[in-house]
């Protein structure tokens, strides 16, 4: 599980990376979100929303698709509050 971090207003601090660590040269890449096909064809993408990221990955020599998954879940660091004694 990856997350994002959020401010307290809930903005984004900072999207994550998900990243194949495949070489470009040597595969294609199809990233979806919720089952949803993204424009991203590269082998790897910034993830700012929270939900489930597949990645299939394609060498280019033979057609034998690997399929990975990524959940991404948004996490607000609970502020600290004091109360008076």
């Amino acid at each position: 599980m990856l997350f994002i971090c959020k401010d307290a207003q809930g903005d984004n601090i900072a999207p994550v990376t998900l990243e194949s660590g495949l070489n470009t040269n040597d595969y294609s890449f199809v990233w979806t979100l919720n089952s949803q096909p993204l424009s991203q064809n590269t082998t790897s993408i910034s993830a700012s929303t929270a939900g489930v990221y597949q990645l299939i990955d394609t060498p280019n020599n033979i057609n034998c698709p690997r399929v990975f998954t990524f959940n991404v879940v948004s996490y607000t660091p609970i502020a600290p509050t004091t109360t008076g004694l």
